[in-house]
């Protein structure tokens, strides 16, 4: 038995279904954009530290 074009339109369309791979996929960008941002704040702590280090030598 076919189904009717109604029917079909009530159906979500799998493409926008969240998937679990999907759901990882985006923990894990967020993630690596964490590390990421905290290993430039990081540096950046080091090199005001430094820069504060060289002033006080001259």
């Amino acid at each position: 038995m076919t189904r009717s074009p109604s029917e079909n339109r009530q159906r979500p369309d799998r493409h926008f279904l969240p998937t679990t791979r999907a759901f990882a996929r985006d923990a894990f960008e967020l993630v690596c954009l964490a590390l990421f941002v905290g290993a430039v704040w990081v540096w950046a702590n080091e090199a005001e530290r430094l820069v504060r280090l060289v002033r006080g030598f001259q």
